[in-house]
């Protein structure tokens, strides 16, 4: 039993306490693959995904999963989001 009178599973709660002291990665960029990273500078500099497909000689579909992984990884949903992100982690204004 946990505080307020919740109950967690066995299995739940030796999750928890297994994976509680593993320490966050404290810049979200870091949880990018390096071709994620290049991809997500071009997007923060308003390359479309065309473009960027032919910059780094990439299929269009590819393109799509990692621009889907990268939102996924940053926990957003829209590019002024990513520019916020890669602006306050980066060291320079993208």
């Amino acid at each position: 039993m946990l505080e307020e009178g919740y109950y967690y599973p066995l299995k739940i709660t030796q999750y928890l306490l297994k994976n509680s002291g593993k320490p966050l990665p404290a810049n979200p960029l870091e949880k990018l693959s390096e071709r994620e990273y290049q991809i997500l500078t071009l997007m923060a500099k308003g390359e479309g995904s065309l473009e960027i497909s032919n910059i780094l000689d990439i299929r269009m579909p590819t393109i799509s999963t990692y621009k889907k992984r990268i939102y996924k990884k940053l926990g957003t949903s829209n590019i002024a989001d990513l520019i916020k992100i890669c602006e306050s982690y980066s060291g320079d204004k993208m």
